[in-house]
């Protein structure tokens, strides 16, 4: 018997359907607002970013790096975990050019 995470990784044919699929959802969640999707050479580890609005107001940025894969151990694979966790840091380290055109820093990675 599958488990429930091996049931919906299935549901998505591509890691961009994917993308597509948490941009929607995002974009409807109460406090969250400016959910873009990030791709090509100014991505620098985010594929999506967003704001969201704390309970005492404070906005903060927040981007995600998405895979449709199996983390792994694996040093060489796109979906190994030393891959995602240097997309991570990269995220932390590489400010955001917001829609203003200010650069902002991540503040959290899902």
């Amino acid at each position: 018997m599958a488990s429930e995470l091996d049931q919906f990784s299935t549901l998505f044919a591509s890691e961009r359907e994917l993308q597509h699929t948490l941009l929607q959802l995002l974009s409807k969640l109460d406090g969250v607002t400016g959910v873009r999707l990030l791709q090509g050479p100014t991505e620098r580890g985010k594929d999506i970013v967003f704001y969201h609005q704390n309970p005492f107001g404070a906005r903060r940025l927040i981007a995600c790096v998405v895979k449709n894969t199996a983390i792994t151990g694996s040093v060489g694979s796109s979906g190994g975990a030393r891959t995602v966790l240097l997309q991570c840091q990269q995220a932390f380290d590489s400010p955001y050019t917001n829609a203003s055109g200010q650069e902002e820093r991540v503040e959290h990675v899902y």
